[in-house]
């Protein structure tokens, strides 16, 4: 949503490898600095990510619920499973800037 960048950037992480992250500039919450998607009930969520002084990529059910916190100060992916009823979440940063190079889902 708003001020969301994306920017032209190589990078490998793992195997993976990626030409383009968004840029989440500061602290963000559901309309402001972050992107949204749905989770189906049953859903191993990786983010492929970077933080600046090992902030949190904080990951938000539309409720307000906080599912998990991405960390880390190098490019790397973490995973995370949500198990529960369907519902959009949010992806944004708690304090501090950060990148995501990708968002993988498999239900």
């Amino acid at each position: 949503t708003n001020n969301v960048q994306i920017n032209a950037y190589r990078t490998t992480i793992g195997t993976e490898e990626f030409t383009y992250r968004m840029y989440l500039s500061g602290a963000g919450n559901e309309n402001y600095l972050s992107t949204s998607f749905n989770l189906t009930g049953n859903d191993d969520i990786t983010i492929y990510f970077q933080t600046s002084n090992n902030r949190n990529l904080r990951l938000v059910k539309e409720d307000g619920t906080i599912l998990h916190n991405y960390t880390g100060t190098t490019a790397q992916s973490q995973s995370f499973h949500y198990s529960g009823e369907p519902c959009t979440v949010y992806l944004y940063m708690a304090s501090g800037s950060g990148y995501i190079y990708c968002i993988k889902l498999n239900d």
